[in-house]
């Protein structure tokens, strides 16, 4: 399959687990282009922001591909489905050449369209669209997969505060946890370049996290000389919740002042707003998973 994207970069990711830090990490690069949304977003089958696209996607194959609360592996079964998710999203990427943010390749330099044309794409795939990998590495076979994987304790505090559906019971998110993670290791095993980093390693040694992201990717690090990262608000002591730049807004950074955007206290002040019997229940059902992942340190 001949694919108007090339090579591009697919992140697999738990919403509310740091993958806007992630994405905005990649598309810091001048060589590497989103397409402005999620891949849920792009299509979308939800009554309050349907799209075209969503319906379109619907139509050819006669499931629910991209659904984020679907926790089960699918995949595409009409070979047209292929080829039309990769001209939209090639055709989102586009549209970066009239973003008034996104149009920056660097702090100064703007793309031209055929740069824009020739870079690399990144998505981002959260919650159930993991389950899709398969179809992406159908599309994609040369592409690089990343999952982020985040400490659950403070990431169920995230999806209990906003009442995701996975954030009803603490039931419902254990086991939203453990497939999700338990997906991404089953994809790191039998993908190709897929690999797995931790979000509080990005958060504790950023510089290395990216250096070890764009080897993955094989993106060349020293064509750029800041990260541009999206401010949005998040949890502080005391279970205040704001962010201290204009939210929603991209600022650039020089490598050594990341730490001045980047918390890392930021799972202790999100656990500290859990009772200790929904630590202690998360910590027992997920046992496994956190001292594979060191988070019972």
């Amino acid at each position: 399959m001949i694919t108007k994207n090339k090579s591009p970069i697919i992140l697999n990711c738990f919403s509310r687990g740091g993958s806007n830090i992630l994405w905005n990490i990649f598309i810091s690069h001048p060589g590497v282009c989103h397409p402005l949304e999620e891949t849920v977003q792009i299509f979308s089958l939800n009554l309050r922001s349907l799209r075209f696209e969503g319906l379109k996607l619907l139509m050819l194959e006669k499931q629910r591909i991209f659904n984020q609360w679907d926790f089960n592996e699918r995949i595409v079964k009409n070979s047209n489905s292929l080829i039309y998710i990769d001209k939209t999203l090639y055709n989102k990427k586009l549209k970066n050449y009239y973003d008034k943010e996104m149009k920056y390749k660097t702090e100064s330099d703007i793309y031209n369209m055929d740069e824009i044309k020739d870079s690399r794409l990144v998505i981002k795939n959260n919650n159930g669209l993991i389950f899709c990998s398969s179809t992406f590495s159908i599309i994609y076979p040369n592409a690089t997969h990343v999952g982020l994987i985040r400490n659950p304790i403070a990431l169920y505090e995230s999806h209990k505060r906003r009442r995701t559906p996975v954030g009803r019971s603490i039931e419902l998110f254990i086991s939203y946890y453990r497939k999700m993670v338990s997906k991404m290791e089953y994809d790191y095993k039998t993908i190709k370049n897929y690999n797995i980093i931790k979000f509080e390693d990005i958060l504790s040694n950023p510089n290395h996290a990216i250096r070890k992201l764009y080897g993955w990717a094989n993106l060349d690090i020293d064509e750029l000389n800041k990260i541009r990262l999206k401010s949005k608000p998040y949890m502080r002591k005391k279970g205040r919740h704001y962010s201290l730049l204009p939210s929603g807004k991209h600022f650039w950074y020089d490598f050594e002042d990341l730490d001045k955007f980047l918390d890392l206290n930021v799972n202790d002040n999100q656990i500290t707003m859990l009772s200790k019997e929904e630590i202690t229940l998360i910590s027992n059902q997920l046992s496994s998973k956190i001292k594979k992942y060191g988070y019972n340190q």
